[in-house]
């Protein structure tokens, strides 16, 4: 039995000129405007040997501390030319709005970069970037945050039931 056609996406990598085949594992649905891929091509881990797969934390013990070390991955005022932007940062404080905790971090998160994740030292996914500065006035001084990935994980299962 075949994978869902439904599912099937590609992602197109400019510096190789190559489409590789890429499966849908979890689309939110709105207001959680985000969906996670496995890149399902094999040739794509042969020609991006500098790339490596995330792993999404679902870690439930531990709040990030202040000071963690992160890195903040995507493409803010995103244009086709533009290759991916990695902003390094730390984590400045942790914070809860309406039952959902977030941490603010020091990395700036610009308009188009919502829905990237924040990753640790560890390369595992603790965030999913969620609010910053618009692309209006990418001056502004704003709260950069993160929503915590499990509770990105339970906001997602809780949507899409």
């Amino acid at each position: 039995m075949g994978s869902d056609p439904s599912k099937q996406f590609w992602l197109y990598s400019p510096q190789k000129r190559r489409a590789y085949k890429v499966e849908l594992r979890i689309r939110g649905q709105v207001p959680l405007d985000v969906s996670i891929y496995d890149i399902v091509d094999p040739k794509f881990w042969e020609d991006h040997p500098d790339h490596m797969p995330l792993f999404l934390s679902k870690s439930v013990n531990e709040l990030p501390k202040q000071g963690t070390a992160i890195a903040l991955v995507g493409w803010p005022q995103f244009h086709p030319s533009h290759s991916i932007s990695v902003k390094h940062g730390t984590i400045s404080s942790t914070l809860t709005k309406s039952t959902i905790t977030y941490c603010e971090t020091t990395a700036q998160i610009i308009q188009g970069n919502s829905g990237g994740p924040l990753l640790d030292s560890n390369n595992n996914v603790i965030g999913i970037a969620s609010s910053g500065n618009n692309r209006e006035n990418p001056e502004e001084v704003t709260m950069h945050t993160a929503i915590l990935s499990q509770n990105f994980l339970a906001l997602l299962k809780q949507h899409n039931n």
